[in-house]
């Protein structure tokens, strides 16, 4: 009888310091895992200032420099994309030619042709991230910013008129 009670004893004592033991820390449920967000701040126009005039068919480089202001970085994988607007001839996305961490700003160039007639006209973009979700600027992440230019003169069959000839 002595025997078994100390067998009980001793199972009491090791229960009870299992007790104060920590449990082993769970793994973090799919809904309470940390996830980053993807804001952009317009920084400047460092080339092609809004309004700039160019005549029928003109080539520039628009190029924009943006601040991430998200908390993501922004990789190799996320994309610049035409959202609205008029393309003026440029590709309908721009990759990153580098990874962007959060705070640091990158340019963005972008090869354009301006259109055939007179007018004004604007192309807005935003960005793609990798899982292919659009965002841009502003409180909420969802504004595009843009290219701005006012074509001058006219063309006839695709040609500018040349008055100095």
């Amino acid at each position: 009888m002595k025997s078994k009670l100390q067998v009980s004893s001793m199972l009491l004592l090791i229960a009870l310091v299992l007790s104060f033991v920590p449990a082993a820390a769970l793994p973090e449920s799919a809904s309470a895992a940390q996830t980053c967000t993807d804001r952009a701040q317009f920084v400047a126009d460092v080339t092609v200032p809004d309004g700039t005039r160019y005549d029928p068919g003109t080539a520039f480089t628009k190029t924009w420099r943006l601040r991430n202001s998200g908390t993501c970085t922004w990789t190799t994988a996320y994309t610049m994309v035409f959202d609205s607007g008029t393309q003026m001839g440029s590709t309908a996305s721009v990759t990153f030619p580098q990874s962007v961490a959060p705070g640091a700003t990158v340019d963005l160039s972008v090869n354009m042709t301006a259109p055939s007639g007179a007018g004004h006209y604007l192309g807005y973009w935003k960005f793609k991230n990798a899982s292919g979700a659009i965002f841009g600027i502003g409180v909420n992440a969802n504004k595009a910013w843009w290219v701005e230019i006012n074509v001058t003169g006219s063309t006839q069959g695709g040609v500018a008129y040349d008055f100095t000839a």
